[in-house]
C-alpha cells in the first residue's frame, strides 16, 4: 500500500498573493516550473508539500477529465492529492486487477520520478508517485 502522503495540489488565482500567504505560514519555495500555460511552484514546510498551480488564463485550471487527457474547466482550490508507493509498477498492476482504471505511468515534468492517476467514484483524483519522488 502507499507509503506516505506526498503532496496536495492547489490552483490559485493570484500567484504572488498565494506565495506570500504560504510563506507567512512557514512554507518555502522548493522549486518552480514555468511554461506557456502555467507556473508550478513546489512549496515545502517540514515534510508537507504543496504543488501550487497558476495558469496564464487565470479563470481556468488544468484537470485530468479522463485521467489521461488534460482539459480546462473553471475551478480553483484542491485538484488532487498524491500518495507515494515504493513499487509503482506493481501497485498499478494490483489496482488494474481490482478493476480500477489507472492512467499510464509517466515521467514528471519537474523531477525524475514516475506517476499515474486514478479517480474515485466522485471524480476526485489521486496521484500515485514512485518512491524516488521524495
Amino acid at each position: 500500500m502507499p507509503g506516505c502522503l506526498h503532496h496536495i495540489s492547489l490552483t490559485c488565482r493570484d500567484l504572488s498573493k498565494s506565495l506570500n500567504f504560504y510563506e507567512k505560514i512557514g512554507f518555502k519555495i522548493e522549486h518552480s516550473h514555468h511554461n506557456d500555460k502555467c507556473v508550478i511552484s513546489w512549496l515545502k514546510l517540514d515534510d508537507i508539500r504543496i504543488e501550487l498551480f497558476f495558469f496564464s488564463n487565470s479563470n481556468q485550471q488544468l484537470i485530468d477529465d479522463d485521467i489521461e487527457n488534460y482539459s480546462f474547466i473553471e475551478n480553483f482550490g484542491i485538484t488532487h492529492f498524491a500518495l507515494q508507493h515504493e513499487e509503482l509498477d506493481q501497485y498499478r498492476a494490483i489496482l488494474v486487477e481490482r478493476g480500477i482504471f489507472c492512467s499510464q505511468i509517466k515521467q514528471a515534468r519537474m523531477g525524475a520520478f514516475s506517476y499515474f492517476f486514478v479517480a474515485d467514484p466522485d471524480g476526485n483524483r489521486i496521484e500515485f508517485l514512485g518512491s524516488s519522488a521524495c
